[in-house]
């Protein structure tokens, strides 16, 4: 006879007696359900990132590129794995494994290690070429940083869903919980104490300022220049902002509602600034470094299915034992106390006279991957531009190898546009100094390559040269007068133009 099977009992809806609202444990723990949607968020993320990277894969990070390794290792140290790849494959297969480690990490298997392998090839990727970077880069070593020490896969995840043991508390206490809420802390108050070292920002005019720069501006911020009093109101907002507004994370009361209400403030501003301004990854990242504040119930109500009950069903079913507690190593424990106490100090000396200090620790945190300063706008830039590459091709004909259009030196429509993703601004950014044009070769072979790798011999390049037309912004006055600043001209490598 065959017996009827037995209906599965649905879960009881997710109890949340276990997260505190008020005391000290509310304000420095961390809810597990919310650390599940951090790290599905950061695994995406690094996947988005590396993405987007793999574009210019070739000319970012090979001896073909930019900045070969030998210049690399001359100029920044020999701290980086992708050093030893100098070619596209080599590359190309530490690209691949670090997308396996952050789709590991986003679907929680090995969490642990997946977390480990994702920040030593991030911080080795940055490490290969610090002239594409960001304050954005910064952030996701950050967060990657402290991820070290949470429990990430134990809600949501492959590894949860192989877990003999019933499902415990959501709510996390640890030195790792309370460094997290302290970082937070620390990219903000510190930003605004630099930021406030500068008239631009009490005086209310850095926002009008940026939004003049075109290189980063998007092409309808001259609809928020439009109206100056607005710029200043939303200048000394942010100032505040960021100066006061994460300090409500210390007050021990209605902790819940003070961290969600936050995180929805600061996403806003974040946002705001990304409508107008290219900032690259720095919003993906920074909107997730206060996704482990959002109350954990929120994740249960808007993806029960993904984030609260993934694998718990299974598990209570297989083991009636209780979960294990999360509780730090020793080592782990001196590790967190000395990143925040190295962080604090080169921060806070970084603010004082005694700048030298904290310049000299950040060497060795820098080397690591460890080094925080948030001095994004924090003074007055006022040199904006373009760049043009007149080149000879073979026929005798004139290109402008940026654009690849007839050579032309008069202002582009969209400034921003001309540089590229975040990565070539930064980087054209940098070598349009002085001190760095040593490096412009570099790009020059680039603009060679790209464009001989898609034309017949007979349209190849064989000379080019470099045109920066620098524009200093005025106070009074978006249009300003250009300088017409031409670089050496440079032969194209004979072996692109030979082999055409």
């Amino acid at each position: 006879m065959v017996q009827p099977r037995t209906a599965l009992a649905a879960p009881a809806p997710e109890a949340s007696a276990d997260v505190p609202t008020e005391g000290l444990r509310a304000v420095v723990g961390l809810d597990l359900r919310s650390l599940a949607a951090l790290r599905i968020g950061l695994g995406a993320a690094l996947l988005f990132d590396l993405a987007t990277r793999c574009r210019d894969l070739t000319a970012h990070y090979t001896d073909q590129g930019v900045l070969p390794a030998h210049l690399a290792r001359q100029l920044f140290g020999p701290y980086s794995l992708h050093l030893w790849a100098h070619t596209a494959w080599g590359v190309g297969l530490l690209f691949a494994l670090g997308m396996a480690a952050a789709a590991a990490l986003m679907v929680g298997w090995h969490t642990r290690l997946a977390t480990w392998v994702s920040f030593v090839l991030l911080v080795s990727l940055q490490h290969r070429n610090p002239m594409v970077g960001d304050f954005g880069d910064q952030t996701a070593r950050v967060l990657l940083l402290w991820a070290l020490f949470l429990p990430l896969g134990a809600r949501a995840s492959l590894d949860r869903s192989r877990a003999r043991t019933a499902q415990g508390p959501n709510w996390l206490v640890s030195l790792a919980t309370a460094a997290w809420v302290l970082q937070i802390l620390i990219v903000y108050c510190s930003a605004a104490a630099h930021k406030a070292q500068h008239p631009a920002w009490y005086l209310g005019r850095e926002l009008w300022y940026v939004l003049n720069l075109e290189k980063n501006a998007r092409v309808h911020a001259h609809l928020l220049l439009a109206y100056p009093r607005v710029c200043e109101a939303l200048t000394w907002g942010t100032l505040g902002m960021e100066l006061l507004a994460p300090l409500v994370l210390l007050v021990p009361r209605k902790v819940q509602r003070n961290r969600a209400a936050l995180a929805l403030a600061f996403a806003g501003l974040h946002l705001g600034f990304f409508a107008f301004i290219r900032l690259g990854v720095f919003t993906l990242y920074s909107l997730l470094l206060w996704v482990p504040l959002v109350p954990g119930e929120l994740w249960g109500r808007a993806g029960r299915w993904m984030l609260a009950r993934a694998g718990a069903g299974r598990a209570e079913a297989a083991s009636r034992s209780p979960e294990p507690t999360w509780a730090m190593r020793p080592l782990e424990k001196l590790a967190v106390v000395t990143l925040l106490a190295a962080t604090e100090f080169t921060i806070l000396a970084g603010l004082t006279p005694h700048a030298a200090l904290a310049e000299a620790l950040a060497v060795p945190m820098g080397v690591v991957g460890v080094d925080q300063a948030w001095t994004m706008y924090d003074d007055r830039s006022t040199t904006d531009g373009w760049w043009v590459a007149p080149a000879e091709l073979a026929n005798g004909a004139r290109v402008d190898l940026v654009t690849e259009r007839p050579v032309d030196l008069a202002k582009p429509a969209d400034v921003g546009d001309r540089y590229g993703d975040q990565r070539w601004t930064d980087y054209l950014i940098d070598i349009s100094h002085v001190d760095v044009s040593y490096l412009a070769p570099g790009y020059a072979n680039v603009l060679c390559r790209r464009w001989n790798a898609r034309h017949a011999a007979g349209d190849a390049a064989r000379t080019v040269s470099l045109v920066f037309m620098r524009e200093e912004t005025g106070i009074s006055s978006v249009d300003a007068p250009v300088k017409d600043e031409r670089l050496k001209r440079w032969t194209c490598p004979a072996a692109q133009v030979a082999a055409r």
